[in-house]
């Protein structure tokens, strides 16, 4: 009885077999023995049952084996430009892949089997690298130009200035490991690791020495939720007074306008926000709120006050008092 269990294992297990080679025998060659990527082109294999869904496949397999290479290369890379690659900043280079587009890409080989089609796409290396290229030299670009003579430009529009870079930075550096990753040779990524730290620098420092202050005039209530905003963001905010230079006045001008409509008591607010250096506005913002409630006006303007901080939270407190656009 054992023999005879034993041999029909053996026996399923030989057909099972039999059935994947026959398989793999009728899919077609390009399909079971890939193209490794060369230096012409980037390749990938695609399955679908018709040819944009094979294609759009084809595409993220390409995807895939360019995350993959870069992946072995990112600490390596890391190491030559003394910059630190955490594993957050991995996932955002495998985010930032996951969303290329490939453009110039052509279907070198399809075939039909079982009811899918199979293909196989070639993308031009040197296209690829055209197209990345040119959104990194454009990104230096901008960083440069937002950086220069950045010393002689007042405490907020530096904030502006370095926030702008800040917002791009982490795409700039994953341009480059992408890029030299393929072994393109055509950019000084030293150079560009040394600049990106430098305005990284650049930025924590500003954030260390600004300092701000609210009106002591203002709303409280609302003040209560901007300083709540302020904590939120790590940006230092006192309640003495302070000579520095760098010191920002918030000053808060609050509009109230109050009515009662079939019972309920509504209140809009127009919120003026200015920010004051050396006894120079530099900035201001005005934005409006309404609220309403059955219990008080009192709660109504509660209301419109926590309508304020959901904006907060939306657009980030920098955006609502004005230090940027």
């Amino acid at each position: 009885m054992k023999k005879l269990l034993i041999l029909l294992f053996l026996s399923s297990c030989l057909s099972f077999n039999q059935n994947k080679i026959q398989t793999l025998q009728s899919l077609p060659g390009f399909y079971i023995s890939p193209k490794q990527n060369d230096s012409v082109n980037l390749y990938g294999l695609g399955a679908g049952y018709n040819l944009h869904s094979a294609t759009k496949s084809a595409l993220s397999n390409a995807s895939s084996k360019l995350m993959t290479n870069i992946s072995a290369n990112t600490k390596m890379l890391a190491k030559s430009y003394n910059d630190n690659v955490s594993e957050q900043y991995r996932e955002q280079i495998n985010e930032k892949l996951e969303k290329i587009t490939f453009n110039n890409y052509q279907i070198s080989n399809s075939a039909n089997f079982n009811n899918q089609i199979y293909v196989e796409i070639a993308i031009d290396r040197q296209n690829f690298i055209k197209q990345n290229s040119q959104k990194l030299n454009n990104l230096n670009q901008r960083f440069k130009n937002l950086s220069k003579n950045l010393e002689q430009k007042n405490i907020i529009d530096q904030y502006r200035n370095l926030t702008k870079i800040q917002r791009k930075i982490n795409e700039a550096r994953i341009l480059n490991i992408i890029l030299d990753s393929i072994k393109y040779r055509g950019i000084n990524y030293q150079k560009n690791y040394q600049n990106y730290n430098s305005y990284q620098n650049s930025f924590d420092n500003l954030i260390e020495k600004m300092l701000f202050k609210i009106d002591l005039k203002s709303d409280k209530d609302i003040t209560r939720i901007i300083r709540k905003g302020f904590s939120d963001q790590k940006i230092k905010i006192t309640t003495r007074n302070s000579k520095s230079k760098n010191l920002i006045l918030l000053k808060i001008e609050k509009e109230q306008i109050s009515d009662k409509v079939y019972g309920s008591f509504i209140v809009k607010l127009r919120v003026n926000f200015s920010l004051i250096n050396q006894g120079k506005i530099l900035a201001s913002n005005i934005i409006e709120s309404s609220g309403s409630s059955v219990i008080s006006r009192k709660e109504a303007k509660n209301s419109a006050i926590l309508e304020i901080y959901k904006k907060i939270e939306e657009e980030s407190i920098e955006r609502v008092v004005g230090l940027i656009r």
